[in-house]
């Protein structure tokens, strides 16, 4: 006997926890994809609703401005912390405090930057390290977090300078 949806996710938490919502969606989705009828049908929905110009541009207009609000631009920032390191704002907070707003690398602060400073994480093990600037974000990304490569990098600087 197989499960709906809705019952495997009860069996992941209560209702309206992320647990529910994440089983859900996960059981949802493995349906859809084994049915070829209601994928055609969900895709013609699709194609549909967005084909009409003026819902279309009434859609985007409406994202365009959440994205633009204060609110709405917390409210991305939030998300892509808990996505991409699952940390919160409050975290984020912390370390930056911890680190007294400036970079771990080359400290420079905050207020001299453009953006607000990027998350450093492990690639392997998923641990967030610290806050860094961009070009120092970039530095470990490019030497791949590799010592011997940034050891290779200052000899060659200090032979040449």
């Amino acid at each position: 006997m197989t499960l709906t949806p809705v019952e495997l996710a009860r069996k992941a938490g209560p209702y309206g926890s992320r647990e529910y919502h994440n089983a859900y969606q996960k059981a949802r989705y493995a349906i859809l994809r084994k049915d070829p009828v209601y994928l055609q049908s969900e895709r013609a929905y699709n194609k549909r609703r967005y084909a009409k110009p003026e819902l279309r541009a009434l859609i985007l207009e409406r994202q365009r401005i959440d994205r633009l609000s204060v609110k709405g631009r917390a409210r991305q920032v939030a998300w892509h912390l808990r996505r991409h390191y699952k940390m919160t704002v409050e975290e984020y907070d912390e370390k930056f405090l911890a680190q007294n707003g400036r970079c771990a690398i080359c400290e420079i602060a905050q207020s001299e930057l453009p953006r607000r400073m990027e998350v450093d994480h492990s690639h392997v093990s998923g641990k967030v390290r610290g806050l860094l600037c961009r070009k120092c974000n970039l530095v470990l990304g490019i030497v791949s977090d590799s010592e011997l490569t940034l050891a290779s990098a200052i000899a060659y600087l200090r032979r040449w300078s």
